[in-house]
């Protein structure tokens, strides 16, 4: 599938998405010393959610990028960092969906790199290191690195899916499992085909993200990148880990308080299960019961 991209634009090989929300400290510095880590050969968006115009302005002084009120609008091609105002607070997938297709309209960008704003690199020559399978595997579209929390505890990669059989199990009975957390990672520092690595920090081919139709705008917020990894398998394309490339993650303020952080969790989930995993409605419907009645338990447990 082609893109429409004007012509006689500035190629670049990396574009850098990174979607912010209400976090005018962490982005500045973020684009004052993460940024410069990554190289001269990439131009960046910010994609500033749940802001009004004048915050977004002092935001994009602050960081010297070109102010971007309407994303549609002409944009001057030898600059290299941009500032896409929201008034809405569009989640992690809209928010990069508009950030990826604003640079990949305005500039030819080999890659598309996704990252949050709350982490360190800790790795030189990451995204070359990120690159790296994607040249030996045609069939790799998007790649990882090693995402370490300030537990030391790593956050990708993910192996598997997991069944939502099991996921039921583990809302039921999770209140049992009080020393280890419900996860499919498994640690290891060989690189290797995965089912998902972590949108804190992941590198995909522009035009297979394209492609694959980007994020699935019906989720606001969680499980963005296994639908991703779904929708990337469904044209034969493989997610990797490369555990060459290293970031801390600092895990910034949530967007929502924790009670909508558990309805968006359990609305994405029943989504992805329903609509990529293949599971029936009725047992869609069970899980959700079934994390109901184990937030209960784990009350008349404590």
């Amino acid at each position: 599938m082609g893109r429409a991209v004007a012509e006689h634009v500035l190629i670049v090989k990396y574009g850098v998405v990174i979607v912010t929300y209400h976090s005018f400290e962490r982005i500045i510095r973020y684009v004052r010393e993460e940024l410069p880590k990554m190289g001269d050969d990439l131009v960046a968006v910010i994609v500033d959610n749940d802001a009004d115009v004048g915050s977004s302005r002092r935001l994009a002084d602050a960081c010297g990028a070109v102010f971007v009120p309407d994303a549609e609008a002409e944009v001057p091609r030898d600059a290299r960092l941009f500032l896409l105002n929201f008034k809405e607070n569009l989640g992690y997938g809209r928010g990069n969906n508009r950030g990826a297709s604003f640079l990949s309209r305005n500039f030819r960008v080999r890659y598309l790199l996704f990252s949050n704003d709350d982490i360190e690199v800790e790795s030189p020559d990451i995204l070359a290191e990120l690159c790296r399978p994607m040249l030996q595997d045609r069939q790799i579209k998007v790649t990882g690195p090693q995402i370490v929390g300030l537990d030391g505890a790593q956050q990708s990669p993910h192996w598997k899916p997991i069944s939502l059989y099991r996921e039921i199990g583990w809302s039921l009975l999770g209140f049992l499992r009080k020393k280890r957390k419900n996860t499919s990672v498994v640690p290891t520092l060989h690189a290797g085909i995965c089912y998902w690595v972590s949108g804190a920090f992941m590198l995909a081919e522009t035009d297979a993200f394209l492609d694959a139709g980007q994020f699935d705008e019906k989720v606001f917020l969680y499980n963005e990148e296994k639908i991703l990894s779904e929708r990337l398998a469904r044209r034969g394309w493989k997610c990797c880990w490369q555990p060459a490339g290293k970031v801390l993650h600092y895990e910034g303020a949530s967007t929502q308080p924790s009670v909508d952080k558990r309805r968006l969790l359990l609305a994405s989930s029943c989504h992805y299960y329903r609509h990529y995993r293949g599971y029936s409605a009725a047992a869609v419907w069970i899980y959700r019961i079934s994390c109901r009645l184990g937030r209960w338990l784990k009350w008349r447990n404590s």
